[in-house]
């Protein structure tokens, strides 16, 4: 094949641009980069710094070796670093230091020569070039080319073809189905890469079934290479069909227009009568995740010709579903990010193949995969601890009341709490629960029952609430007054009612009136041994009664 080549010849340049940068190799395939420099006349190299966009260096000789600062005219001056392994026939110089600035980058940089704080040349780039490639000043552009470290710089190319050959051609399968969704088509540039430029065509198409045009589209697409998305149709049902296309306008300038059309007659079969022996494989991208890591899931079906359903969700250890159930009818990677709250859990992750459009004799269609994830290492050393968060004002002696408690559980063994009410005596109840995880907090309300204190044997007043439990406990005071539904209280109150409805009297009236009414009334309360000890007089009578009968009825005996 026949090469073009450019040949660049420095030449004619003024003192004032007598040395400058000429070449960079800033993307090795060896590690090695370099810097060109050419002059075009006899030049001092004593003194001069090379600096990128970060670090400044000093050009001077390479390792102990001995070498000369003033260089001819008509001279390429490649600048390495000083571990560079370069075997170039040309003269070489380096940096102060293992890499030139702090190493060229790959996608951008600036290079910049100076001499006593004056700058002599500088470039810039922000490309990335070829694995091994250079950027070569040609003629005042900066061009990829091949790398030519001490000698001219040379661009070449191939020459290209300006009139490529476009082919349609039929893409269907041998065997095709309903349901299905396919693309008819392939346009190929059958010159490519010799003719490697952009091409724009127009396809029309239509499908045909008893001599009826069913479907028609005209579409425009772009390809170098070839293309096989320009057109694309699902069979809704069986029979033959006429498949026909045309590219009708194109960019390029293809003068074989024979292989540009076709028509095609084609076999459709119901999908649901053709053998299909699919499985469905469950992947993830790992089995141990990091806490805050998503999953990856990848399902794997043997066989993506007919149309399918999956169904999948994810489930703990325990059968619970923490991430329901969703269908998808693609294989595209599909993620899940658990909360684990700072302990190692493990989760199973769960697929079905639920319904393919053909006749399935497989009955592999069911995956699960079992994923592990570990807690965060900053998580994983919570420290135990138990607090009174809240305690509601206004407790009375044989009331329910609710705390709130606030508890962190590390990676204590220990899983009881119990909450009581304590003064001198016990004064309530012992609520109490277990916590059974680990590396958790808690923030929980437990109910507490308050003794009823009907006897007056507590005193109302400040009481200690305390919270023990994983090894630990709390207290808070908590204030607690006279239960108001004690008999004692409710008679009180009502005898004070009572009083303060019959309203201002005379004191000897009340009394007196007080003294003759005190047998009036209903007992709201009495306990036991009170009735007892009322009636016991009665029981005394009724039994001598009885005993004096039943001695008169001996004596007439006898």
């Amino acid at each position: 094949m026949k090469l073009c080549y450019i040949i660049l010849l420095f030449v004619c340049l003024d003192a004032a641009s007598a040395i400058y940068i000429s070449e960079v190799m800033y993307n090795p395939e060896d590690g090695n980069e370099w810097i060109e420099l050419y002059t075009n006349e006899s030049y001092n190299m004593s003194g001069l710094e090379l600096s990128d966009n970060l670090n400044t260096d000093q050009i001077i000789c390479c390792g102990n070796a001995a070498c000369e600062y003033i260089i001819q005219e008509n001279t390429h001056i490649i600048i390495a670093d000083q571990d560079s392994t370069l075997n170039f026939s040309a003269v070489m110089l380096c940096v102060d230091d293992n890499s030139i600035g702090n190493g060229l980058g790959n996608s951008a940089d600036e290079i910049r020569i100076k001499k006593e704080n004056s700058t002599i040349d500088n470039m810039s780039y922000s490309a990335e070039t070829g694995k091994g490639k250079s950027l070569s000043l040609i003629g005042s552009a900066w061009i990829e080319t091949e790398p030519t470290p001490g000698a001219e710089n040379i661009f070449y190319h191939e020459p290209v073809r300006e009139i490529p050959d476009i082919v349609l051609s039929l893409l269907l399968p041998e065997d095709i189905f309903t349901n299905i969704n396919y693309r008819l088509f392939m346009l190929e540039n059958t010159d490519y890469p010799e003719f490697s430029e952009q091409i724009n065509a127009t396809l029309y198409y239509n499908i045909s079934k008893n001599s009826t045009i069913i479907y028609e589209e005209t579409k425009e697409t772009d390809f170098k290479s070839y293309t096989t998305t320009a057109a694309e149709f699902v069979f809704g049902s069986f029979g033959s069909y006429d498949v026909c296309g045309k590219i009708v306008d194109m960019s390029a300038n293809d003068t074989n227009s024979s292989n540009n059309g076709l028509c095609s007659r084609i076999t459709v079969s119901p999908s649901e009568e053709a053998d299909c022996n699919i499985t469905l494989e469950l992947e993830t991208d790992k089995q141990v995740y990091d806490e805050g890591e998503s999953i990856g899931i990848a399902h794997r079906v043997s066989n993506r010709t007919f149309p399918f359903e999956i169904e999948y969700w994810v489930e703990d250890v325990f059968g619970d579903a923490v991430k329901q159930r969703a269908i998808t009818s693609n294989t595209n990677r599909k993620s899940y990010t658990p909360k684990i709250s700072g302990a190692e859990k493990a989760f199973i992750i769960n697929s079905n193949l639920t319904k393919v459009a053909c006749s399935n004799i497989n009955n592999n269609t069911f995956s699960q995969k079992l994923v592990v994830f570990r807690a965060d290492a900053e998580e994983s050393r919570l420290t135990d601890s138990i607090a009174i968060s809240e305690i509601p004002p206004g407790a009375a002696f044989g009331d329910i009341v609710k705390i709130k408690l606030d508890i962190t559980k590390g990676d204590t063994l220990k899983n009881a709490v119990k909450l009581y009410v304590k003064g001198e005596n016990t004064v309530s109840e012992v609520s109490s629960m277990n916590l059974y995880g680990s590396n958790q907090k808690y923030a929980v309300t437990v109910p507490i029952l308050l003794k009823d204190n009907c006897n007056r044997k507590y005193n109302e007043g400040s009481y200690d609430l305390i919270a023990e439990g994983i090894g630990l406990n709390a207290s808070e005071k908590i204030d607690i007054s006279h239960n108001p539904s004690c008999p004692e209280e409710i008679k009180e109150k009502k005898e004070k009612e009572e009083t303060e409805t019959a309203g201002p009297r005379e004191p000897e009236e009340i009394s007196e009136k007080l003294f003759q009414n005190k047998a009036a009334g209903s007992v709201v309360y009495e306990s036991s041994a009170g009735r007892i000890k009322a009636y016991s007089k009665y029981f005394i009578v009724l039994a001598a009664v009885i005993a004096a009968y039943l001695l008169l009825v001996r004596l007439r005996r006898h």
